[in-house]
């Protein structure tokens, strides 16, 4: 769509605000388009608009229910909103869709420890550090 690719000039020349402007566009027209649907999440998440973040990614998991990325993106827009329980709870129903990706695993472990910590559970946000580390390591053998 053309707002997708004004979206994707934006981005190229590190205006995100206007490439977000066009996305979300873009997202009106094309509302189950995975690339526009990731892209507009993440800039969300870029720019700090975490409440939009986590509403699209809510959405974005009922359109695409075994599509780990948005469980992620969720996960980090809830964590930016202090709903830790909430997030641990879609960060671990979203790894089941993992398969074979060791960074991705990483950042959900990572954002889960993130959740454990922002509720004060210390011994659970270490494990889950841990658990992101080693995944790093095998992954950069």
């Amino acid at each position: 769509s053309l707002y997708r690719k004004l979206g994707e000039y934006y981005l190229k020349s590190d205006n995100k605000a206007d490439a977000l402007r066009y996305f979300e566009m873009g997202l009106k027209e094309d509302p189950t388009n995975f690339e526009m649907i990731k892209t507009t999440l993440i800039l969300r998440i870029d720019m700090e608009r975490f409440e939009g973040a986590r509403a699209l990614a809510a959405e974005a998991k009922d359109i695409f229910p075994a599509q780990p990325i948005f469980y992620l993106l969720n996960g980090v827009a809830l964590n930016k909103l202090k709903n830790y329980s909430e997030a641990v709870e879609i960060l671990t129903f979203g790894l089941e869709f993992l398969i074979e990706n060791p960074r991705m695993e990483a950042n959900f472990y990572q954002q889960i420890a993130v959740s454990y910590a922002g509720m004060e559970d210390k011994e659970r946000a270490n494990e889950y550090n841990a658990k992101a580390i080693k995944i790093l390591k095998e992954a950069t053998k």
